[in-house]
C-alpha cells in the first residue's frame, strides 16, 4: 500500500481511534485516508494550533497519546505555541507533519522543521525512507509515552505515494506500576490516618472518570474537602464538599478553610508555585504526593510522602486501610459545606459536563493489584499531601 495508508492503517492498529488535525497538501491523503477507515475519528480544527490543544486535551483526559496532524512549513509553524505547553505539561502527543520534498526549490512552504521543533522541548522524529514508515511511526508512538512529551514525526511528502510493505509490529509494553510501594504506603497512610483536618487535591493528572471517582469515595469517607488544581478546574463541580480551585486563584473562603487544613494529599498535581502560592498555601501542613510519572515526584516541592502509582488504585487503598485501622471520619469536610452554604462568596457551582461526550473517549481498563503492608504507626503528623499537574 502507499505510505499515506501505511501510515493510517498503523495509527489504528496501535490503537488511535481519534485524530485532530488541519489538511494541507503535505498531510491531505493522511488524514483523508484515516477518516475513511471503519472505527476512526478525524476531528478538523480551524488551526493548527487548536489540532495540538485538541491533542493534548485527549491526551490528559484519556491517558492515551493524543495524536494531530499539520502540514509542513507555516503549518507546524502555526502549532507551535501549544507544542510548547504540552511540553511542559509533559503531555504525550504525537505531532504528524508533512514535509517538503528534498530538492524541491519552488515551495514557499520549505523551512528548516527540525531546527523549528528542537527549541521548544519536543521530540523530533524523521522518517527515514518509504520503507520505515511505519517503524517511524511506531517509534514515534512509543517516545511520546517513554518521554511524556511530544514528538513530531516528520514525513516528506514524496514519500507519500510511494508502494511499500505494510507489516504491524506491536508496541512495547509499557512499565505500569502495578504494585504499591509498601513502605511508601505505610508513610502515606499513616500521615492521613494521623491528619484532622485533611484536604484532598486532584490535578490534571487524575482526571479520569476512575480516578475521579476513587478520589470522592476517600474524601468522603475520610472526611475531607475536595479542592482541585486550576488545570483540574469543574473537576469535582456538582460534589457539595468541593473547594474549587486550590491555589492562587482560590475564592477567600476557600482560601480560609485551606489555611486551617493540617494536610493535603494530592492525586495527579505537580504543586506548582500557583498552586502553592510559591509553597505558602502547605505551610504547617503534611503533604502526601501520588502520581504515575516519577519524574513529577517533588519536582516542586519536598514532600512528606510519596506513591508512585494510579490514582484510583492509590485512593482505594488508603481507604481500605482506613477502613482497615476503623479510623474515624472527621468533620473538616462538614464544617466546610456548612460554611460555605451560608458565605456570600459562595456560589451553586453549575453541572458538570460529562468527560464522556463529543469526542470519543475510551478508559484503558486495567487490573491494579495491591501488594502493601498495613499502616505501622500513628505519628502525629499536622498535614497530608498527595499530588501532581
Amino acid at each position: 500500500m502507499q505510505v499515506y495508508k501505511a501510515l493510517a492503517q498503523g495509527l489504528i492498529d496501535h490503537g488511535v481511534e481519534t485524530m485532530f488535525g488541519l489538511m494541507g497538501d503535505g498531510n491531505l491523503y493522511l488524514a483523508n485516508h484515516y477518516a475513511s477507515i471503519p472505527g476512526a475519528t478525524y476531528i478538523a480544527s480551524a488551526h493548527e494550533a487548536g489540532a495540538v490543544l485538541m491533542a493534548n486535551g485527549y491526551a490528559s483526559v484519556s491517558g492515551e497519546v493524543g495524536v494531530a496532524t499539520v502540514t509542513h512549513g507555516p503549518g507546524l509553524a502555526n502549532a507551535l505555541p501549544p507544542v510548547i505547553d504540552s511540553v511542559r505539561s509533559r503531555m504525550p502527543i504525537v505531532l504528524i507533519c508533512g514535509d517538503t520534498a528534498e530538492g524541491d526549490r519552488n515551495t514557499l512552504q520549505d523551512i528548516a522543521q527540525r531546527d523549528l521543533v528542537l527549541p521548544t522541548g519536543a521530540g523530533f522524529e524523521q522518517v527515514r525512507r518509504p520503507e520505515t514508515a511505519v517503524q517511524d511511526l511506531r517509534k514515534a508512538l512509543w517516545r511520546a509515552t517513554a518521554e511524556r512529551r511530544p514528538i513530531v514525526l516528520n514525513v516528506p511528502v514524496d514519500y507519500m505515494w510511494k508502494e511499500v510493505e505494510y507489516q504491524h509490529d506491536p508496541l512495547p509494553t509499557a512499565d505500569r506500576i502495578t504494585t504499591l510501594d509498601p513502605d511508601a504506603m505505610d508513610r502515606a497512610v499513616g500521615i492521613v490516618a494521623a491528619a484532622e483536618r485533611p484536604i484532598v487535591l486532584a490535578g490534571r493528572g487524575a482526571a479520569t472518570p476512575s480516578a475521579r471517582a476513587a478520589i470522592c469515595r476517600l474524601a468522603e469517607r475520610l472526611g475531607a474537602p475536595v479542592a482541585t488544581t486550576l488545570r483540574g478546574k469543574s473537576l469535582f463541580a456538582a460534589d457539595p464538599g468541593a473547594l474549587g480551585v486550590f491555589g492562587t486563584l482560590s475564592t477567600s473562603v476557600a482560601l480560609d478553610q485551606i489555611g486551617k487544613s493540617d494536610c493535603v494529599i494530592a492525586f495527579g498535581a505537580s504543586l506548582n508555585s500557583w498552586t502553592t502560592d510559591s509553597g505558602a498555601l502547605l505551610d504547617g501542613k503534611r503533604v502526601v504526593q501520588c502520581d504515575t510519572d516519577p519524574q513529577a515526584i517533588r519536582r516542586h516541592i519536598d514532600v512528606d510522602a510519596a506513591v508512585l502509582g494510579d490514582a484510583a488504585t492509590i485512593a482505594d487503598a488508603i481507604l481500605g486501610y482506613l477502613d482497615e485501622a476503623e479510623v474515624p471520619a472527621r468533620r473538616f469536610r462538614n464544617d466546610w459545606i456548612e460554611k460555605s452554604v451560608d458565605s456570600e462568596d459562595y456560589e451553586i457551582p453549575p453541572s458538570p459536563t460529562s468527560l464522556v461526550g463529543s469526542i470519543p473517549f475510551r478508559e484503558r481498563a486495567s487490573n491494579r493489584p495491591i501488594d502493601s503492608r498495613g499502616p505501622s504507626g500513628r505519628s502525629r503528623c499536622r498535614s497530608l499531601h498527595v499530588c501532581r499537574i
